[in-house]
């Protein structure tokens, strides 16, 4: 349905009026005749139809984190295939499925870059993505759409996926992410970010989370002597133990309280919860952070345990904590 801004202004005036217990089409007060004028329902039909638009337009919108796009195997499984689609209605789709992991939006053009090196799409002449031979053989099939003639538009082609094309695509979504990302393994889907609000105290956290193991890290670093240390506390129900180390060889803080975590995941000895604990986000989130692979070797080395993984900043509250892990070391 159009809604013309001229109608959408009268039906304004429409409600107001009814607001003010004004008949709008008589201009009189309102009595008990007034809801069944013929003008006035239809208004209040306008009216309805145009919320219900704005409400299934806010309900598409979506606020996308800044984590790395994956998709888990389960969520592979609820992927609906239709009989025929373009890649704008396939990425959507993933994006529902994946709204969940709070990732960025999964992209159509990482379809098409893996369909072109795959050699099921090429570029023609125009430099516009085509189906290929392999590509029609699999369900892909391109049409040409013509401009009309008053039009000074090139003709362009739009490509569509049958069911098989579809299931293809989603059975290689791996390969897919793969490329959009490199080579580096995205390990986002193998922990949980944990929210630390900011009107708890550290006791209070640990309290509410005492189920958990803590690793609590901080660290420091003089970038002038290029030397670095990590004061680490792994904290379970009241136990604690206590890790540190000096004269580490870095100009970063980050990489100092990684190593730190990295060193006490080596005595967690049985499968439990752990949540690791900082002031500062370390990297875990981004493929492209610089302290990636070191975060990658440590949820690598917990799920090694069977460990579940929860991480958390506690932003704010760094003299808290680290006054809670010099109290322990």
């Amino acid at each position: 349905m159009e809604y013309g801004i001229e109608q959408l202004k009268r039906a304004k005036i429409f409600m107001d009026k009814l607001a003010d217990g004004i008949n709008p089409v008589t201009n009189t007060d309102v009595d008990a005749d007034t809801l069944r004028n013929a003008q006035i329902i239809d208004c209040f039909k306008y009216v309805s139809n145009v919320l219900d638009e704005d409400i299934k337009h806010n309900a598409q919108r979506r606020k996308y984190g800044k984590k790395a796009v994956y998709i888990t195997q389960d969520q592979i499984s609820k992927l609906q295939i239709v009989e025929k689609c373009k890649v704008s209605d396939i990425a959507k789709e993933i994006n529902k499925v994946i709204e969940e992991n709070e990732t960025r939006c999964f992209q159509s053009v990482w379809i098409s870059d893996w369909l072109v090196a795959n050699g099921y799409l090429y570029k023609n002449t125009n430099g516009i993505r085509v189906a290929s031979e392999e590509g029609e053989k699999i369900g892909i099939t391109s049409q040409l759409i013509k401009r009309q003639r008053d039009d000074n538009k090139q003709d362009f082609y739009v490509n569509y996926y049958n069911s098989n094309a579809q299931k293809i695509i989603f059975q290689h979504l791996d390969d897919i992410l793969t490329l959009r990302y490199g080579t580096q393994k995205v390990i986002s889907e193998m922990f949980r970010n944990l929210d630390f609000p900011y009107n708890l105290s550290l006791n209070e956290f640990l309290n509410n989370n005492q189920e958990k193991c803590f690793i609590i890290a901080t660290g420091s670093c003089e970038q002038s002597r290029k030397k670095g240390s990590y004061q680490v506390v792994l904290f379970y129900k009241g136990k604690t133990k206590k890790i540190q180390k000096n004269y580490i060889d870095s100009t970063s803080t980050n990489i100092c309280i990684l190593y730190g975590i990295m060193e006490a995941v080596s005595y967690i000895k049985i499968p439990i919860d752990i949540l690791i604990l900082t002031s500062t986000p370390l990297g875990f989130n981004s493929t492209k952070s610089r302290n990636y692979q070191l975060c990658t070797q440590i949820i690598d080395a917990l799920k090694e345990k069977n460990c579940n993984i929860f991480i958390s900043v506690c932003r704010g509250k760094t003299e808290e904590l680290n006054r809670f892990v010099k109290s322990t070391i």
